[in-house]
C-alpha cells in the first residue's frame, strides 16, 4: 500500500530523514516499511510505503498518521563500525550491568512473591530516571524527546 505524503521535505546537506510508519503504533495487517530518504536534494515528494500481510481490511482513520519522519545525519548508518565485545573488558560496565541484574532479579522475586511495594511500582525506572541502580546519575539524560511543532510558512489563500 502506498501513500503519497504530497510535501516536499527538505534538509540541509548534511541530514537526511528516515521515514517509517508511526513508532510504538502497530496496525493488525501491515506494517510500515523504513527507509532513509535524500532530503538534502529531493525536488519532488517521497511515498510511505507499507506492505499488506495477511488478507482483509486495513482501515487508516481520518487523521491517523501514517509517516512518522526523524532526521538522521547522512551517511550515520553507513559510517557506523559495529562492534562486539566482551562484557569483561569493560570492569565498570560489567559492575553496572551485575548491579542492574541483581537489583532487577531481587525486584522480580518480591514482585512474583505479591509484595505490595513492588506491585504498586512494576518498574525499576533506571532508565527513565536516568540514573544507575547505585543511584549514579547519567549527565544529559533526555527520557522524552518534546519536539517543536512544524511552522506553517505557506502564505494563506486569497479570499475570493
Amino acid at each position: 500500500m502506498t501513500f503519497h505524503t504530497d510535501y516536499i521535505f527538505r534538509t540541509d546537506d548534511e541530514w537526511d530523514l528516515l521515514a517509517s510508519g508511526p513508532f510504538n503504533s502497530p496496525k493488525k495487517g501491515i506494517y510500515s516499511l523504513t527507509g532513509i530518504i535524500e532530503s538534502n536534494w529531493l525536488p519532488y515528494p517521497f511515498t510511505m510505503n507499507w506492505q499488506v500481510t495477511r488478507p482483509g481490511t486495513v482501515v487508516f482513520e481520518k487523521e491517523e498518521p501514517f509517516c512518522f519522519i526523524f532526521p538522521v545525519k547522512k551517511q550515520a548508518v553507513l559510517d557506523c563500525l559495529p562492534e562486539i565485545h566482551d562484557i569483561t573488558e569493560d570492569p565498570e560496565l560489567g559492575r553496572q550491568h551485575n548491579a542492574f541484574a541483581t537489583s532487577r532479579d531481587e525486584f522480580m522475586r518480591r514482585f512474583h512473591a505479591n509484595d505490595p511495594e513492588a506491585l504498586r511500582s512494576p518498574w525499576l525506572k533506571y532508565y527513565f530516571k536516568g540514573h544507575h541502580p547505585d543511584g549514579a546519575v547519567v549527565d544529559n539524560h533526555i527520557n522524552k524527546l518534546r519536539t517543536a511543532a512544524p511552522v506553517d510558512k505557506r502564505r494563506p489563500a486569497p479570499l475570493e
